[in-house]
Formats: C-alpha cells, structure tokens, sequence
C-alpha cells in the first residue's frame, strides 16, 4: 500500500498505532505534526509517520481529516 501511495504522489503517511508494528515498515514518531484531537500521554509514541518521497518537504501543523474521522470517540481510550 505504502509503494501505490508513493506512485500517486503522497509524500507523507501518518498513523495511530503500536510503534513496533509500525516501525517495520520505517514509521517513527512524528512531533511536528499533531493529531486532530489530543491523545493521552501514553499514545504520545503511537502518532507517527513515514516519508514516501526524500525529497519532499518537512510538514508542520495539525493533520486535518475527512469529516466522518473527525468524531472525538475516534481518539480517545
């Protein structure tokens, strides 16, 4: 999925998952994008993404979302 993804152009994947799951597949932290509702402390190292493109500049911010994600409960513990 994440080389599709790369074929179209996506040059950044974030998640919300465990870290050892996802860091097989070169996912880390990622503090300078924050999700779209704060996450308890202990889910702090389970927001993370990974660069498709090297060449494809930092992003900073809050990650906006469809509209059916945007629901609170999504988020939370």
């Amino acid at each position: 999925g994440l080389e599709r993804l790369g074929k179209r152009g996506v040059d950044v994947v974030y998640v919300l998952g465990s870290p050892r799951y996802y860091a097989r597949f070169g996912f880390g932290m990622d503090e300078r994008v924050v999700p779209p509702y704060p996450l308890p402390a202990h889910w702090r190292t389970a927001w993370q993404s990974v660069r498709l493109r090297i060449d494809a500049a930092p992003c900073q911010g809050r990650l906006s979302v469809p509209t059916p994600w945007r629901r609170p409960t999504l988020w939370a513990p």
